[in-house]
């Protein structure tokens, strides 16, 4: 499942998010985006409110930091000569893919989106997914004795057990063999802790834990929960 768009042509937009709006899917494109790049090139986002679109979101952005004071500063580029032919070519619909990284901002933000061969910008949403979830717990609980593994994040509780969650990007309908397989999985990667979490992205039907217990599948009773979680940028302390 794609999340993302081709410049000039499609958007990407997973279905589990039909049932929001276009301002709420380019807030959570944004979100999903933060978290996979390095400082220098989140987004704030504002753009997501700005944009009509999710192409629109990088390219207004890069208008804006051509825009500002630090463009200004010429010798900034004289050190990067590769950045002064993107900024500069940049707009001119010239097919080049280019490999040499920039050292210039905006620069390394045109060449993500368009010196390539196939400009635009898609990321995998399942990917986007685990990968805010598992974030997101790391900022929360990094003194936690966390440990990733089979696509499952583990941390340690207080009475020596442990919580497993583990990330699905998948439209919540338990009458569907793809989340009844993953909740088996589930059950299988999770063997031996206590709690269980199957991740969902938030969604209409599905805003509350929902738990299944599955004594045919493992010994002692156990029980798992599914939970929605919602997409946020904001980091939640809870004790």
């Amino acid at each position: 499942m794609k999340f993302g768009f081709i410049f000039g042509g499609r958007e990407f937009i997973p279905e589990i998010f039909n049932s929001y709006s276009r301002y709420e899917i380019r807030l959570f494109f944004i979100i999903f985006y933060n978290f996979c790049v390095d400082k220098e090139l989140k987004i704030p986002l504002i753009f997501a409110k700005k944009a009509k679109n999710l192409e629109e979101i990088f390219t207004l952005y890069i208008d804006f930091l051509l825009k500002s004071h630090s463009l200004q500063n010429n010798k900034t580029i004289k050190f990067c000569p590769i950045s002064n032919f993107i900024v500069k070519n940049y707009g001119k619909n010239i097919n080049q893919i280019v490999l040499q990284s920039p050292k210039f901002r905006v620069a390394k933000f045109i060449k993500m989106i368009f010196f390539k061969e196939n400009p635009g910008l898609i990321f995998d949403s399942e990917f986007l997914f685990k990968n805010y979830v598992f974030s997101k717990i790391l900022l929360k609980h990094s003194n936690n004795g966390i440990v990733i593994k089979d696509e499952m994040i583990r941390l340690n509780k207080k009475d020596g057990t442990h919580l497993c969650v583990i990330p699905c990007f998948l439209k919540f309908d338990l009458n569907k063999k793809a989340l009844n397989d993953k909740i088996e999985q589930a059950f299988d990667l999770s063997s031996g802790s206590r709690e269980i979490y199957l991740v969902l992205p938030k969604q209409n039907g599905f805003c509350k834990h929902i738990s299944v217990n599955s004594c045919s599948i493992l010994d002692g009773n156990k029980t798992i929960k599914l939970v929605p979680y919602s997409i946020t940028n904001k980091i939640i302390q809870r004790n």
